[in-house]
């Protein structure tokens, strides 16, 4: 009961996730921005912590940083060379992390997606083969039903061919007994005038 309830919950939530009205209520910044931050967002999912493009994003942020400190104490000042490469680092990686990110996500939903639309195929297959079990169940008992009926009814056949058979065997018995005696007459009769001659 649970199950089906988690399933039911699922599918209502799937149904909705990809478009402009879904709203993910485990994210604390889409729930408190009451819209979805980005495009990717309509197909997460994932608490803010655990949201990928926030993983990459805090290296990403103490990789600038660092990397600015740390020219900044070595040579007293960042010149603007050096800046606009850190930064053409840091937007490459954003953008890599960015892209990985919404891959990342669609990918998950679509797994998502297609695993309850595999549970509710599996249970579609396991109610036809329980249908079928039934009718070959049903089946089953009225072919022997039809078997035992058939039996009977050449039972009743082969016992009449039997009381056929003894009374055709009888008759045929009885035909050669007058035939010996039909015989045995003609050769008295025979005997008789013979003997009137």
């Amino acid at each position: 009961m649970i199950e089906n309830n988690n399933n039911r919950n699922e599918e209502l939530l799937l149904a909705k996730i990809g478009s402009k009205e879904y709203l993910n209520e485990n994210c604390w910044l889409a729930r408190n921005l009451r819209i979805p931050p980005a495009k990717r967002c309509w197909y997460c999912v994932l608490t803010f912590r655990n949201c990928p493009i926030v993983q990459y994003l805090i290296p990403t942020i103490i990789f600038l940083f660092g990397s600015l400190a740390v020219l900044f104490l070595i040579e007293g000042e960042v010149s603007k060379p050096v800046l606009v490469i850190i930064l053409i680092i840091v937007f490459g990686y954003g953008w890599f992390a960015n892209y990985s990110t919404e891959k990342l996500i669609k990918a998950n939903f679509q797994e998502r997606k297609l695993r309850i639309e595999l549970g509710g195929e599996k249970k579609s297959l396991e109610i036809k083969v329980a249908v079928r079990t039934k009718e070959l169940k049903e089946l089953a008992v009225a072919l022997d039903q039809r078997v035992k009926e058939r039996t009977k009814e050449l039972q009743k056949k082969m016992e009449e061919l039997e009381r056929f058979n003894r009374l055709a065997v009888g008759r045929e018995l009885k035909m050669v007994g007058l035939k010996e005696e039909i015989k045995k007459l003609k050769e008295e009769s025979e005997n008789t005038k013979k003997s009137d001659k």
